[in-house]
Formats: structure tokens, C-alpha cells, sequence
């Protein structure tokens, strides 16, 4: 996972350049306890073939009981 100031900007410039990727750009929450980390990210491989997930972190946020 590789942070980036803005994963959707990002997305957008790597998709222009005819890159596809193999995780679209997606808004993903997980679940520690009573919070939730989210993130928006995607993913793509690279000429070799190592897949690299770009995201951004979007803080956290409690889990409504």
C-alpha cells in the first residue's frame, strides 16, 4: 500500500495513461473496535506485474451501536 495525497486525482492521471486497473477506485471501511478507518484506493499492476494499491487515508469514524 503506497499513501498518496489524493487517490482519486490519482486514479484518473493512471487510467489516462491507458493503465487498467485490477482494483477500481473504491471507498473501503474497516473495523477496529468501535471505530472504522476508511479509505479510498485502487490498484494496478505494473510492468512487471507487482500490483500496487494507491490510497488515501479519510480518517476515522464510530461505529453507530
Amino acid at each position: 500500500m503506497i499513501t498518496v495525497a489524493d487517490a482519486s486525482a490519482l486514479c484518473v492521471r493512471v487510467e489516462a495513461a491507458g493503465l487498467i486497473a485490477y482494483l477500481p477506485l473504491e471507498e473501503r471501511w474497516y473495523r477496529r473496535d468501535q471505530v472504522e478507518d476508511g479509505y479510498r484506493q485502487f490498484g494496478v499492476a505494473d510492468p512487471d506485474g507487482y500490483r500496487l494499491r494507491f490510497f488515501t487515508y479519510l480518517g476515522p469514524r464510530r461505529v453507530q451501536a
